[in-house]
C-alpha cells in the first residue's frame, strides 16, 4: 500500500486496547490480548503488536472507544504491515475495515471531528464528582494510591469511585492492580492536548 493509500483518510492518534483474532486454514482462532490501536480513521486502524498478522489476513477485533462502555465489534483486512522501517509508527499492522456497524463508523467520525476539542473529555466531566476526580488526576498523573485512601483524599464515597474509575479506565488513564490505582499519562496526543486544556 503506498503512503497516499494509507493517508486517504484522516487519521488521529490513540490508545485503545484492543482484542483481535483471526482464523487460520485449520479454523483454529488466534487471540491477542492487550494490543493498542495507535491510530483510527474511517478507512481503518494501526494496530501496535511485535507479530503483526500476515498480509491479507482476514481479523476480527473488538474495542472501546473513550465514553462509551459498549463493545466495537468490526472485521478487517492486513492491508500493511511495520516492521520497524517506518520510525514514526511502532511495529504493528494497518487493518482496514470490511464490515463495521454504521453506528460505530458515526462515532469515529465525531471522533475525527472533535480532534483534541475539549468534548473528548466529555464523559469524564459529567458529574462533580468526575470533575473531582479529573482534577485529581491531573495533579496527580503518575501516582498510585490504595482505592480507600483516594476514596478518602477527593471526597467520594468508595462505591461511587468505582464506576467514576471505570469511566477514566476506558481513556486508558488509570489502571488497577488490586486495589491500588495508577494515574497513567495518556499516550493519545488529542485527549492529552484536551487534557491540558481542561481547567474544570
Amino acid at each position: 500500500m503506498s503512503d497516499a493509500d494509507k493517508r486517504k483518510f484522516k487519521r488521529l492518534s490513540t490508545s485503545w486496547i484492543v482484542r483481535i483474532r483471526t482464523r487460520k486454514p485449520s479454523d483454529s482462532t488466534r487471540i491477542r490480548l492487550d494490543e493498542r490501536i495507535r491510530n483510527v480513521s474511517l478507512g481503518g486502524v494501526f494496530i501496535e503488536t511485535r507479530y503483526p498478522f500476515k498480509l491479507g489476513s482476514l481479523v476480527e477485533f473488538d474495542f472501546n472507544m473513550p465514553g462509551s462502555s459498549d463493545l466495537v465489534h468490526a472485521k478487517g483486512l492486513v492491508k500493511w504491515t511495520n516492521d520497524g522501517s517506518l520510525r514514526d509508527l511502532p511495529v504493528g499492522m494497518g487493518i482496514e475495515f470490511i464490515e463495521v456497524a454504521s453506528v460505530t463508523k458515526d462515532a469515529i467520525s465525531d471522533y475525527l471531528d472533535k480532534g483534541s476539542s475539549e468534548d473528548l473529555l466529555g464523559p469524564l466531566t459529567t458529574s462533580p464528582d468526575h470533575k473531582t476526580l479529573l482534577k485529581f488526576y491531573k495533579a496527580k498523573v503518575g501516582q498510585s494510591f490504595k482505592l480507600d485512601a483516594l476514596a478518602g483524599e477527593i471526597g467520594v464515597p468508595h462505591e461511587k469511585l468505582i464506576p467514576l474509575l471505570s469511566d477514566f479506565a476506558l481513556y486508558d488513564l488509570v489502571g488497577f492492580s488490586g486495589d491500588d490505582v495508577q494515574f497513567k499519562k495518556t499516550t493519545d496526543e488529542n485527549l492529552g492536548r484536551a487534557l491540558a486544556g481542561w481547567s474544570g
